[in-house]
């Protein structure tokens, strides 16, 4: 693996529901699947992505991003190995309670954890991993701004239906907001359409609708319905190891990571 800087994709919108952590988790095991050295991290305080691999009571026993933040670890001293070689995952810890506590005064203990996070991503991208993904929540808070902000893409998962096709048009203008306030702001890797059912007439309708707006930084890659989707997290597999590659799915994810790669530009 040629030594380069670190490929930072924060999966995001704000739109819940649209396959960003299935997407997130998917996407960093097909990456470490492909030989590349992978850390997933987990922003959601529900540890949607975290418990694709470890169990809640595995999950206590480790360090958290909040432990980063409060600098008692270092980052990649909290990146988990996983049973996927070549695959990481960082735990939230409680960054939910840690977001209201911020919220309710901006300065508390004098720091901003979106600019620490922003910080320790910037430093860990000369560290020798290939690629970070960042599953960021479906909100806009410090944590999420200091993540995109610290990314050098964004994919952006869709499903075929209306109102998270209107959530797109805010979600410009939140990256519109982080570009002026923090001066950075990462390109789109690309928009993901997630669920699709081509028996539905409203599949054709939204994909004729971002093609048009966003011609080729949509995917060419889709990811079609899969039940099977919502039952490996529950196995602790991802859906590769719970269908093979030759799945609905898995094949779908196994030809997005290709695609992403490509975009990427990332040298083997």
């Amino acid at each position: 693996m040629n030594k380069q800087e670190t490929q930072v994709i924060s999966v995001a919108n704000l739109k819940g529901g649209v396959g960003k952590t299935t997407t997130a988790v998917s996407i960093s095991a097909g990456l470490a699947m492909q030989g590349f050295r992978t850390v997933l991290v987990d922003l959601d305080s529900h540890l949607s992505a975290s418990l694709n691999f470890l169990t809640p009571e595995e999950i206590s026993k480790y360090p958290s991003l909040i432990d980063v933040l409060d600098r008692k670890v270092d980052f990649l001293n909290a990146a988990i190995p996983t049973h996927i070689r070549g695959l990481s995952v960082v735990l939230p810890g409680e960054t939910q309670q840690r977001l209201e506590r911020e919220r309710e005064n901006s300065r508390w203990e004098g720091k901003w954890d979106g600019k620490i996070l922003f910080d320790v991503v910037e430093k860990t991208k000369s560290q020798g991993i290939d690629y970070m993904v960042i599953d960021t929540p479906p909100s806009v808070d410090s944590l999420t701004i200091g993540a995109i902000s610290a990314s050098q893409w964004i994919l952006v998962p869709v499903t075929c239906e209306y109102l998270p096709l209107l959530g797109l048009k805010r979600f410009s203008q939140v990256l519109v907001h982080i570009r002026e306030t923090t001066g950075r702001c990462p390109k789109i890797l690309g928009y993901l359409m997630t669920m699709v059912d081509r028996r539905e007439r409203i599949t054709w309708e939204v994909e004729n609708i971002l093609l048009k707006t966003f011609g080729n930084q949509v995917f060419s890659t889709q990811i079609r319905v899969d039940t099977k989707v919502k039952v490996c997290p529950s196995h602790r597999k991802t859906i590769f190891e719970f269908e093979g590659e030759y799945g609905r799915a898995s094949s779908d994810y196994l030809n997005l990571v290709k695609e992403i790669i490509e975009r990427t530009g990332i040298l083997v």
